[in-house]
């Protein structure tokens, strides 16, 4: 690193002119091309490798580069470098990089960019910094003395050219904001023209618009005048009716009271009946049973085939005929009895009607399944009464198989649960299933299989007690499947 002395006239007559002529070129440049050519020019002055023209540090901006020859060399310093390489020392100095410490900042610097020497002198003009001028890689150190005294003759030039060219470009990002501004000014202006024009016809339309509204409302109270009237007339229609619903209800009220006392006395009456049959008819019925038997017996030896047959049909006539006295009873009494809500073990329920079933035709061979958990909220002896009859059923129609199959379950149906009894039996013709749940309605002859008709009269009596439904799908030959709901809850009718 070494300080520059004042260097005297010699032998360099060439090397002035073109400093002196250089100066003039400088002085006649144009400011957007200085950092272009002042580069290129300066090295072909002095010889150096690489030479930086480099503007100084601001407090709005860093030091930059404006110009580079040769320009591939262009990026060799980053940013905080160009601060390191223009701020150390300060003033005009050289350097040889075998001479800087190793492990100085500059030194490491040069070292990493493989730079061997470096002269870097200040442009400046009236006690103001406005940049360097860094050559890079000198061909001959011996005459750095002869490069600084032919650079030194172009400094005050150089920095003025550059001062002119920084302020032309100062000048040239000044216009660009004015342009800008200019610019955001007559968006701006055109942006409250827009909404002068447009708040001028919102106005418009709102001064249309209120005149419409005072229109509106000088129409609306004009129907709300004729709607009052309107309704001054429906509240004393409206007062008339409640009147004569009054009177109306005043008068039904009578009517049901006089309508249940009348059914009091029918049920009363029907009551009275049912006992007269359940003791009146039932005493004849046993005495021609009673007779009939006592006959056979007696006579034995003197009654013919045709005789004993005789008797036996009237017996099984009067024992026929007290069963339906006994159905039409039970048929009775379903229709007054009233349900009660309680959690039924259906399950278990099953269980002991097949246990009945298998005690009275301990013969059958008949498998019966009974899904797992099956409960249901009903009344436990009509549930009963109506798992006799379902199950009951299935038990006779499959009689004339060697080996059947009863299954009892649930299924939802329609968003409800539906309960369940299938067979594999007889079945019937599915377009008579809605006429099997009517008294003494029957689809198989007492032929095929016995019975009375009342049982499922009876289901669907007890069924509709609880609020539900049943119906059933069959097909002659493939079984059948009588299903039914208990409601949401048992209900009396």
């Amino acid at each position: 690193m070494s300080e520059h002395p004042p260097f005297e006239s010699g032998a360099l007559a060439d090397k002035l002119l073109a400093a002196e002529v250089f100066s003039e070129l400088l002085v006649a440049a144009d400011p957007d091309q200085l950092g272009e050519s002042f580069a290129q020019q300066v090295r072909e002055l002095t010889g150096a490798h690489t030479v930086m023209l480099i503007a100084n540090a601001t407090s709005a901006a860093p030091h930059r580069v404006l110009g580079v020859c040769p320009e591939r060399r262009a990026g060799l310093f980053a940013g905080f470098e160009l601060d390191l390489l223009c701020r150390g020392g300060g003033g005009r100095r050289s350097y040889r990089t075998e001479d800087i410490p190793a492990g100085s900042p500059l030194g490491i610097l040069l070292r990493r960019a493989q730079v061997r020497s470096l002269m870097r002198f200040p442009l400046e003009t009236a006690n103001e910094l406005l940049g360097w001028l860094v050559l890079l890689d000198l061909p001959e150190w011996e005459r750095i003395y002869e490069i600084a005294t032919m650079v030194g003759m172009i400094l005050p030039v150089s920095a003025l050219a550059l001062r002119s060219s920084l302020a032309h470009e100062q000048i040239k990002e000044q216009a660009r904001e004015f342009a800008t501004q200019t610019r955001d000014f007559e968006l701006q202006v055109a942006s409250r023209v827009a909404e002068l024009v447009t708040e001028n016809s919102e106005l418009a339309a709102d001064r249309v618009a209120a005149l419409r509204r005072i229109e509106d409302a000088v129409a609306a109270r004009r129907r709300a005048e004729r709607l009052t009237a309107a309704l001054q007339r429906e509240v004393e229609e409206r007062r008339r009716v409640e009147d004569e619903l009054r009177r109306f209800k005043l008068d039904l009220e009578v009517r049901v009271a006089g309508r249940t006392a009348e059914l009091e006395a029918a049920n009363r009456e029907l009551e009275a009946f049912v006992y007269s049959v359940s003791h009146d008819l039932r005493a004849p019925l046993r005495a021609i049973d009673g007779f009939s038997y006592v006959v056979a017996e007696d006579a034995e030896g003197r009654l013919t085939d045709a005789d004993r047959e005789h008797l036996q049909r009237v017996r099984a006539a009067a024992q026929r005929m007290g069963t339906l006295i006994d159905e039409l009873l039970a048929f009775s009494r379903a229709s007054r009895q009233q349900p009660l809500s309680e959690d039924v073990d259906m399950v278990e329920l099953v269980g002991a009607v097949v246990d009945e079933l298998r005690r009275v035709d301990p013969e059958r061979r008949v498998d019966v399944v009974v899904a797992p958990r099956l409960h249901a909220r009903a009344d436990p002896s009509l549930l009963r009464r109506i798992l006799e009859n379902l199950i009951g059923n299935a038990w006779k129609f499959t009689s004339h198989h060697d080996e059947a199959r009863i299954t009892v379950g649930a299924v939802e149906v329609g968003g409800e649960r539906a309960y369940f009894v299938r067979d594999d039996g007889a079945g019937f013709d599915a377009g008579a299933a809605r006429h099997l749940f009517g008294a003494f309605q029957r689809y198989h002859s007492p032929d095929e299989f016995d019975g009375d008709g009342i049982g499922l009269a009876i289901v669907h009596r007890l069924v509709g007690r609880h609020g539900g439904r049943v119906w059933a799908e069959s097909a002659v030959e493939q079984g059948a499947t009588f299903y039914f709901t208990l409601g949401p809850s048992p209900a009396a009718s």
